[in-house]
C-alpha cells in the first residue's frame, strides 16, 4: 500500500468522501459498513503536549486523539486487531497511533467489543513538535482495507 512518488502511505483513493482529496472533519460521525465490518467512528480535536519532561525529546510531541468506536458487526471485534490510527502530515510521512502508556483512557484497553458495544477512549501519536497541523489522520479498518481520512 502507498505511493511511492510521495512517500504517502494512504494516497488520494479518488473523491469521495472520506478520501485524502476529501476528508471527513474531526468531529465528524462515519458509518462504515464495506465488506460486512460495520463501525461507526468519530475523532475528536486532539491535545498536543510534550512527549516528554526529558529535553532530549524536545523534537517530538504527543499528538493524543480522542475516539469513540462502536462495532455494529455481528460477531465481536478487538479494536487493536481491527482498525488502526495514524497522522500522515503535511510532508507526507506516516506516524503510526500506539497506546500512551501515560494516561488512563487508551483505547486500545477494551480487550473485545460485542456488537453494537461502544469504545471511547484516546489513542496517542508522535509526531515532530514543530508539526504544522496540516495533515490528516487515518483510520483504517483492517478486515477490509478501507481508508478514512479526517482534518482538523
Amino acid at each position: 500500500m502507498g505511493d511511492p512518488g510521495t512517500g504517502d502511505p494512504y494516497p488520494n483513493r479518488g473523491d469521495a468522501d472520506g478520501s485524502a482529496a476529501h476528508p471527513y472533519p474531526l468531529g465528524s460521525t462515519v458509518v462504515c459498513t464495506e465488506g460486512g465490518v460495520a463501525w461507526t467512528i468519530a475523532l475528536g480535536q486532539p491535545e498536543i503536549g510534550a512527549l516528554t519532561d526529558d529535553s532530549s525529546d524536545a523534537d517530538r510531541s504527543y499528538m493524543v486523539l480522542p475516539v469513540e468506536a462502536r462495532y455494529v458487526g455481528t460477531e465481536t471485534s478487538v479494536i487493536s486487531d481491527d482498525l488502526q490510527f495514524s497522522y500522515v502530515d503535511s510532508a507526507g510521512v506516516n506516524h503510526s497511533a500506539t497506546a500512551d502508556p501515560a494516561r488512563s483512557d487508551s483505547l486500545f484497553d477494551f480487550p473485545r467489543l460485542f456488537p453494537n458495544g461502544v469504545a471511547t477512549g484516546s489513542v496517542a501519536i508522535v509526531v515532530p513538535a514543530d508539526d504544522d497541523l496540516a495533515g490528516r489522520f487515518v483510520v483504517t479498518i483492517a478486515a477490509t482495507d478501507q481508508v478514512l481520512n479526517f482534518t482538523l
